[in-house]
């Protein structure tokens, strides 16, 4: 079985959160964290990170792509499964907005 940890929301970064994140060993872990921000703290190893916070980019539109998001993580970390350096990280879209009360796309 895979060791669970959280971090914290991103804007309130805890000293805690980066520790725990360095320290993570070579079993598989799964990281939940609300802002895939986190994922630029993820050590190399087993590990999986699920996230949320970005509401898909909350203002998708055609051709243009995200117009808005609620996160400072790239944008291409706003949604899906996304692989790299050898690493696992899955942004979900949830439900509702955040700031503007509108979500498009």
């Amino acid at each position: 079985m895979p060791d669970i940890i959280g971090v914290p929301d991103a804007r309130a970064p805890r000293a805690e959160a980066h520790s725990l994140l360095a320290g993570l060993s070579d079993r598989p872990t799964i990281v939940l964290a609300n802002d895939p921000v986190w994922f630029a703290h993820l050590p190399a190893g087993p590990h999986l990170m699920l996230a949320g916070h970005t509401h898909g980019g909350q203002i998708r539109l055609p051709w243009i792509g995200i117009v808005r998001k609620n996160t400072k993580a790239p944008l291409r970390w706003s949604r899906g499964l996304i692989e790299e350096r050898g690493q696992y990280l899955y942004v979900m879209s949830g439900i509702g907005t955040s700031g503007v009360p509108v979500r498009w796309g």
